[in-house]
């Protein structure tokens, strides 16, 4: 799209997709879906193009446009693997950090059973981790952090109550579920982090209670 066009382009999308909030918002539009149709990005450009249908404020715009790049299945594939990756080799890396502390005798150093309580802790909370997972994609929320999930800064950017209409009308109706749809990417990434990051918490209770116990039989605070 040439700088010559894209008013032109702008004002036709805006036509088309049904923004009617304004000649920014409809430029907004033009200009991401240049980006993504020159970045060959076409999954996450139609994901985006079918999410605007309703997207009248640029916070609307901004919903579908961040959950557009996250609807790519490669992107859901590469975080859990990755989460996954990095749990592994967390227990492998205590497991070895155990040996050198024992080697060196460090006292208040990284005990040995560590490795082997932070699996414990993955088999005990496995089932709790998919709870969470399940909560934060039904609903958006999240255990871990502050507030909503930073992939989605403008939550229910699409929802009937935020445009000042009924749920009870067909409109109202139909937006909710384009809102609940444009953040289904979202939704889908957070519950992915919640379920490893669950796992992560609980691998870590269980390794320093592990430590805590090992340090108080060392130092003869408790016997076995």
């Amino acid at each position: 799209i040439t700088a010559g066009g894209k008013d032109r382009f702008a004002d036709q999308l805006g036509k088309i997709l049904g923004a009617n909030g304004g000649s920014d918002v409809s430029q907004q539009m033009a200009e991401k879906v240049a980006k993504l149709a020159s970045g060959g990005m076409d999954q996450e450009l139609e994901t985006f193009i079918l999410g605007t249908m309703y997207a009248k404020t640029s916070n609307a715009v901004a919903q579908v446009w961040i959950n557009g790049l996250l609807s790519n299945t490669a992107t859901h594939t590469a975080n859990a693997m990755s989460n996954f990756s990095t749990l592994s080799a967390s227990m492998g890396e205590r497991k070895v950090a155990g040996y050198i502390s024992h080697m060196l005798g460090n006292e208040n150093g990284v005990a040995l059973e560590e490795a082997t309580a932070m699996a414990n802790g993955v088999l005990s909370s496995f089932t709790d981790s998919l709870k969470a997972a399940y909560k934060t994609a039904k609903t958006g929320d999240i255990s871990f952090g502050f507030g909503k999930k930073a992939e989605n800064p403008f939550p229910g950017a699409l929802k009937a109550e935020t445009w000042g209409m009924s749920s009870n009308t067909m409109l109202g109706q139909a937006l909710d579920i384009v809102d609940s749809v444009s953040q289904s990417p979202g939704r889908m990434l957070a519950s992915s982090d919640e379920f490893f990051k669950t796992l992560g918490y609980r691998m870590e209770l269980h390794a320093q209670a592990a430590r805590m116990a090992s340090h108080e039989v060392a130092s003869g605070k408790i016997t076995t």
